[in-house]
């Protein structure tokens, strides 16, 4: 797997902190990989994980991955699961739906505003992250579309890719 590091100047521009801690910038190195999949991951060493963007048509979505930088099994069941997932995105939804459509008629519509359908809500909901975890389970994120007031809606997925949760 080919890496290219990404240099990244950080500048301080409080007085006191420069005056105190003073000195050029200084580069920080940035692992990157070039997945075949995946597309390039960049390491994050503050979350531990892989972070990138997947294409997809005229869209895109992130990918954040829960291994050990130099795991690359962990990434191609990402892959792997990535592509899996892109298949289902209208199921998930469905579940997110079946899960959540209750609290959102309940909860989140004004009085006297009509209750969303179920189909009204799947079709709003639209692909932002996956987040693969070490276990092999995966957390979806949706743009909610405004159904509960820009909040995430998360549809939780096994180490099998089985849904087991929707939260927002």
């Amino acid at each position: 797997m080919n890496v290219d590091p990404i240099y990244v100047y950080e500048r301080e521009t409080d007085p006191e902190v420069v005056a105190r801690h003073g000195g050029p910038a200084r580069p920080i190195t940035r692992r990157t990989v070039r997945h075949p999949v995946l597309g390039v991951l960049t390491w994050s060493e503050v979350g531990k994980e892989w972070r990138g963007e997947r294409k997809r048509g005229r869209g895109s979505y992130e990918i954040a991955i829960r291994a050990g930088e130099t795991d690359e099994a962990k990434r191609d069941r990402a892959a792997a699961g990535a592509v899996a997932i892109e298949q289902r995105l209208a199921e998930l939804g469905g579940f997110a739906a079946d899960a959540l459509l209750g609290l959102l008629n309940r909860e989140w519509r004004e009085a006297g505003e009509a209750p969303v359908r179920r189909d009204t809500f799947v079709k709003r909901l639209r692909p932002a992250t996956r987040a693969f975890d070490e276990d092999g389970s995966v957390r979806v994120f949706f743009s909610d579309g405004e159904l509960f007031g820009g909040h995430s809606v998360v549809v939780e997925l096994d180490s099998d890719l089985r849904p087991v949760d929707a939260t927002i």
